[in-house]
């Protein structure tokens, strides 16, 4: 049992000091691993420029409640989401920012206590 065990550890402690070394047919190739990173730090910077495209404004006039909350969760119509605004954009819509951040407490808080986002909008 024992040497066992301590087989498994030098095992595992030669594999952990060098972890792009794997055995068998799954053996990673520097190049491939290089280009599969480049692949998602490319995909990482496409995504933040498409954040940084996206407006942060608010909806003139929401109609409901269930409006209100995708507008702070995910954003309307390629608008930034409301939880996302830095201090300079609640700024500019501080008015309509102030009112609307009331709803979308108590919404949030009904999400924390277990309720569904749904539910608590109908609430």
């Amino acid at each position: 049992q024992e040497r066992t065990l301590g087989t498994i550890n030098r095992n595992f402690r030669h594999l952990a000091s060098n972890p792009m070394r794997m055995l068998g047919a799954n053996r990673i190739i520097p190049e491939e691993d290089a280009r599969a990173q480049r692949e998602i730090e490319n995909d990482i910077a496409v995504q933040e420029q498409e954040e940084e495209q996206r407006t942060a404004s608010l909806s003139s006039c929401p109609k409901s409640i269930h409006t209100l909350w995708q507008e702070y969760e995910f954003g309307i119509g390629n608008r930034k989401p409301a939880k996302d605004f830095t201090g300079s954009e609640r700024g500019r819509h501080k008015y309509s920012y102030h009112r609307r951040k009331v709803v979308w407490d108590q919404v949030a808080e009904m999400v924390r206590s277990g309720w569904d986002a749904n539910t608590a909008c109908t609430k």
